[in-house]
């Protein structure tokens, strides 16, 4: 993160392997494919390796997934892993960028002024796009122009999406939709009645089918 013109330090977990921001530089260790290391004949980055195509990209944001990693730098977002070397990330300009979430193999990324871009795999709608096809640029979700995101945040195979109305967007696997609630008020109810996620999941996020399309309310 940014604050007083200082980039602050930074560490994600993925499935099987971890990044970390230290000194505007990245790091990388764990499972070797989905860190980017394609060129060893070891399964596993034992120890943080830097990522010297970012030396200069100032990055201020880092992200995790199952098999792939990202990271956001001055107007740039950086992708790699899956198949693509860390030594020549995927780059993509996307102006304003702030903050990237990785899926299992799906990217989103919020802007300062409040759009979420999304692309990679969707097989489950984890898109939001309303189909089921595979994007390989960022695409801004259209459901949600008229909404200031504040954050964003991808699961396995599923996207949850936080506006600055407070209201939770999130699309799972079975290709099904939660219903949009009151953030702060599920929140409330979630801590005064000291009920378990699993509980909290069941009692008030109803269930709707959709077509891989977020739903507001």
């Amino acid at each position: 993160d940014v604050a007083d013109g200082r980039f602050h330090p930074q560490i994600a977990c993925g499935a099987s392997h971890s990044a970390a921001i230290l000194d505007e530089t990245v790091y990388v260790w764990g499972s070797a494919v989905s860190c980017g290391i394609l060129s060893t004949e070891d399964k596993c980055q034992r120890t943080p390796l830097q990522v010297k195509s970012l030396k200069n990209a100032r990055v201020r944001s880092i992200a995790c997934g199952g098999l792939v990693t990202g990271a956001v730098g001055a107007d740039t977002v950086f992708t790699w892993g899956e198949n693509v070397p860390c030594d020549t990330p995927v780059r993509h300009q996307l102006p304003k960028a702030r903050h990237i979430s990785c899926g299992f193999s799906h990217f989103s990324v919020t802007t300062a002024s409040g759009e979420l871009y999304m692309w990679g795999s969707n097989d489950l709608g984890q898109l939001g796009n309303g189909n089921y096809k595979d994007v390989t640029r960022p695409i801004r979700v259209k459901s949600l122009e008229n909404r200031f995101v504040t954050n964003v945040c991808c699961g396995q195979a599923h996207t949850i999406a936080v506006t600055e109305h407070g209201l939770l967007v999130t699309r799972r696997r079975d290709n099904v939709i939660l219903q949009s609630a009151s953030f702060s008020k599920l929140i409330e109810r979630l801590t005064s009645e000291r009920m378990s996620a699993a509980e909290f999941m069941n009692r008030f996020l109803v269930v709707y089918t959709c077509f891989a399309t977020p739903e507001l309310v």
